[in-house]
C-alpha cells in the first residue's frame, strides 16, 4: 500500500482534491438552493426539463412566458440534459443536478492532469494545472449559477482534446458529441478546434488528422445551423429568443451575422469596454497568462468570446454565471502549451518556475473572487430555517406530478417536479395551489426583467388576496398557500 502511494503520490493528491472539490461545491451549491438562492431562473426550467424527461416525457416543460407545454429546444438545443434523467431513479428533485454538476466538473481536474502530463512531462507541473483548475473563480462561480448543461460541457471539451492531442480519435469523437449537445454554441467552438486539427494534418501531413478535423468542423457547422435555422424555430415556432441580445445588428440569425459585418463601429464599440478588459484579466490572470504564449489554441475561443462580448446582455461578459464555461477548457489548453513552449524556449525555465508563479496568481485570484471562506468575496447563505420546513411540506404534500403549481421564484424549484408549472404573474388563475414567499413579492427579489413589473406582481398578489377563487389554507411566517376552489 505505501510502495502504491510513493509510486502514485501525485494522482493520489489529485483524487484527494477533486473528492474534496465535489464535496466541497456540492454542500454549497445545495446551501445555495436551501437558502433560497437558487431561482426558477434556470435551477427550476432544468429541473422540471429533467423530470418530465424521467417520466417519460421527453424534455418537456411549461412554456416559461405562456400557458402551453413544449419541448426544451424551443429555448436551447441542449438534449444532453436527458443523460441526467436517469439520476432522478436516486432522488426526484433538482438537488440531484446540482450535485452531479460539482461532480462532474471536478473531475475535469483529471483531464487538466493527464493532458498536461503528456504535453510538458512533468507530474508536478501537472498537479499545479489541475489544481489551479479546481481553484478557478470563473469555473466555481459558474457552478454556483444553479445548473446548466453547457456548464458540464467543460469536462467534455478537456477530455475531447486530450483524446484528440493522443491521436484517440474515436474517444475524443464521442466526448464531441456530448460536448455539441451541451448547448447550441459550443457547435461555433468545436468548429474552429475541428479548423485548428484541419490546419494541423496539412501542416504535418498527417492524413487521419486532417480527416478528424473536417469531420469535427463539417458535423459543428452541421449542427449548429440546424439548431439556429431549423430545429429550434420548429419548437417555438419563432426565431432564437436570444436573437434579442443582439437586436442593434439584426433581427434574423443572417442578420445579426450581416450586421456584425456592416457594423464594425458598434463591434468595436462593444469590445473596446472596461468591462471587456477585467473580464479578459480575470480569465486570463489566474495562468499568469500562459494562454497568451499559445495563440492558435486561443483562437479556438473567438467564436464564445464574440458571442459573450457582442451581446447586449452585459452579464455575458461576467464571471458569476454560465457563459465562460465553454471558455475555461481553452484557458487552461492553451496554458499548457503556452508553459511547453516557454520551456522549450528558455530551457533555463523549469517547470517549478512555472508552478510557482501559477500558484500565487491563483492564490491570489481566490483571495479576492471565489467564494471559499478566505475570499473577500466568500459566499455565505443564511435564510430562515422555519421557511424552508415549511416548503419542504408543502413539497412533500403537493407531490402529486399532476397538480398545477403556482409558486413566486426563489421557491419555484422546490414545486417544478411535475407536468404543469407556472411563475407567479398573470397565469396563477390556471393553477390548482399558488404559493408565495412574501418577502419576493415586497422586495427585489423578484426578478423585474420589464419596466412597471414589480407594480404588475404587486397587483396579481393582492387580486389573488381577493380572489373568490382561490381561499388561503397556510400562512405562517411569510409563506402563504392559496388552493383553487372552483
Amino acid at each position: 500500500m505505501i510502495f502504491f502511494l510513493k509510486k502514485h503520490k501525485y494522482l493520489c493528491i489529485l483524487f484527494v482534491l477533486i473528492i474534496f472539490f465535489s464535496f466541497y461545491f456540492s454542500y454549497l451549491s445545495l446551501m445555495r438552493h436551501w437558502t433560497f438562492n437558487s431561482s426558477y431562473y434556470d435551477l427550476g426550467i432544468m429541473d422540471q426539463t429533467i423530470y418530465n424527461t424521467f417520466r417519460g416525457r421527453l424534455l418537456e416543460l411549461t412554456n416559461p412566458t405562456g400557458v402551453n407545454t413544449f419541448k426544451r429546444m424551443a429555448i436551447h438545443n441542449d438534449i444532453l440534459l436527458v443523460l441526467f434523467a436517469p439520476f432522478y431513479f436516486i432522488y426526484q428533485g433538482p438537488e440531484t443536478l446540482l450535485v452531479l454538476q460539482s461532480v462532474i466538473i471536478a473531475l475535469g481536474a483529471l483531464a487538466v492532469y493527464l493532458l498536461s502530463r503528456y504535453v510538458v512531462r512533468s507530474r508536478g507541473l501537472s498537479l499545479t494545472f489541475s489544481c489551479a483548475y479546481l481553484m478557478y473563480v470563473p469555473l466555481q462561480r459558474a457552478i454556483l449559477f444553479d445548473f446548466h448543461a453547457v456548464t458540464v460541457s467543460t469536462i467534455f471539451l478537456l477530455f475531447m482534446t486530450y483524446f484528440a492531442v493522443r491521436r484517440r480519435y474515436r474517444t475524443s469523437f464521442i466526448f464531441f458529441i456530448l460536448s455539441l449537445f451541451a448547448k447550441e454554441n459550443v457547435a461555433l467552438t468545436t468548429m474552429f478546434f475541428g479548423a485548428f486539427f484541419i490546419f494541423n494534418g496539412i501542416k504535418k501531413s498527417q492524413r487521419q488528422t486532417l480527416f478528424f478535423g473536417s469531420l469535427i468542423a463539417i458535423v459543428s457547422i452541421f449542427w449548429f445551423i440546424e439548431s439556429i435555422w431549423i430545429i429550434i424555430p420548429f419548437f417555438r415556432q419563432s426565431s432564437h429568443f436570444a436573437l434579442s441580445r443582439y437586436e442593434e445588428f439584426g433581427a434574423t440569425p443572417q442578420g445579426v451575422i450581416g450586421g456584425i459585418i456592416t457594423h464594425p463601429d458598434e463591434v468595436i464599440q462593444r469590445i473596446f469596454h472596461s468591462d471587456t478588459a477585467r473580464y479578459l484579466f480575470v480569465l486570463s490572470a489566474p495562468l499568469v497568462f500562459f494562454s497568451l504564449l499559445a495563440p492558435l489554441w486561443s483562437v479556438i475561443t473567438l467564436p464564445e468570446f464574440a458571442i459573450n462580448l457582442l451581446s447586449n446582455n452585459w452579464n455575458m461578459r461576467n464571471i458569476f454565471f454560465h457563459y465562460t464555461a465553454v471558455i475555461t477548457p481553452f484557458v487552461f489548453i492553451a496554458g499548457i502549451y503556452g508553459a511547453r513552449r516557454l520551456m522549450r524556449k528558455l530551457p533555463c525555465i523549469t517547470p517549478l518556475m512555472i508552478s510557482l508563479p501559477i500558484l500565487i496568481a491563483t492564490g491570489v485570484m481566490s483571495y479576492f473572487k471565489s467564494p471559499f471562506p478566505f475570499s473577500r468575496e466568500k459566499v455565505v447563505y443564511i435564510s430562515p430555517a422555519y421557511q424552508l420546513r415549511y416548503i419542504q411540506l408543502w413539497r412533500k404534500t403537493l407531490k402529486n406530478e399532476n397538480l398545477i403549481i403556482s409558486s413566486t421564484p426563489k421557491i419555484a424549484p422546490y414545486f417544478t417536479d411535475r407536468k404543469t408549472f407556472y411563475l407567479f404573474d398573470n397565469r396563477y388563475v390556471l393553477a390548482d395551489y399558488v404559493i408565495i414567499r412574501t418577502v419576493e413579492i415586497e422586495s427585489r427579489h423578484y426578478p423585474y426583467n420589464t419596466k412597471g413589473l414589480k407594480d404588475t406582481i404587486d397587483g396579481y398578489y393582492k387580486e389573488l388576496q381577493k380572489s373568490p377563487l382561490f381561499e388561503n389554507i397556510f400562512n405562517q411566517n411569510g409563506i402563504e398557500v392559496y388552493k383553487r376552489m372552483r
